[in-house]
């Protein structure tokens, strides 16, 4: 081999080393430019999901997002806040919210939980009554297979967690052809179920 190949070679190398440096500083720049845009439409998505679920317990009202917490206002007054309670927390949960009124008793529970499906993460809402069972559930975001997996964000699948325990929860039928999806979900809805329960314990059973 020549120098002059050698010379070719170094060159070619430095190129690809350069185009290599130059492709990471666009995708690290535009995941930085992206990365609020990203996490705001989470939380959007999420109060979306929240009002789902609460809206018919506040007069049929929205909760928003401001800052870190979800709020229902009436007329400028908060009538309900869903905050992140500070605890240890379960495999794939996310956050444990506590719903509270407008005298800050505790209402109802919300957990955030994202188990692994057939192709990504499934992020969801479990909101969990007083008694430890299960209000309702949402799925704020999910890239299943569409048709297949998809079935799984179905209101006549998750409406058959509703008034379910944790033992009972955990028997709801798997959707056939979609095993991969609707199984994480089911043992997801037992974990938040759980998540709650240790929660309340550490309080004495008290909220």
């Amino acid at each position: 081999m020549t120098s002059k190949s050698n010379k070719d070679i170094i060159i070619i190398a430095l190129k690809l080393l350069v185009i290599c440096a130059v492709v990471a500083l666009i995708v690290s720049t535009v995941n930085f430019i992206t990365k609020d845009r990203i996490l705001l439409n989470e939380k959007q998505n999420t109060a979306v999901a929240l009002t789902g679920i609460f809206s018919q317990d506040f007069g049929g009202l929205a909760f928003t997002v401001e800052g870190d917490e979800y709020v229902i206002r009436d007329n400028d007054m908060i009538v309900a806040d869903c905050t992140a309670a500070e605890c240890t927390l379960n495999k794939d949960v996310n956050a444990l919210y506590v719903i509270k009124d407008a005298y800050k008793i505790p209402l109802f529970y919300c957990v955030s939980i994202s188990p692994m499906g057939f192709k990504s993460q499934i992020n969801m809402l479990v909101a969990v009554n007083p008694d430890l069972t299960v209000k309702g559930v949402e799925i704020v975001s999910m890239s299943e297979t569409s048709g297949i997996g998809t079935k799984a964000q179905d209101k006549a699948f998750l409406s058959k967690f509703s008034g379910k325990t944790e033992n009972q929860a955990s028997e709801v039928d798997i959707i056939t052809g979609a095993t991969k999806t609707s199984k994480p979900i089911i043992e997801a809805v037992a974990n938040a179920l759980n998540q709650v329960a240790v929660y309340k314990s550490s309080l004495g059973g008290e909220q």
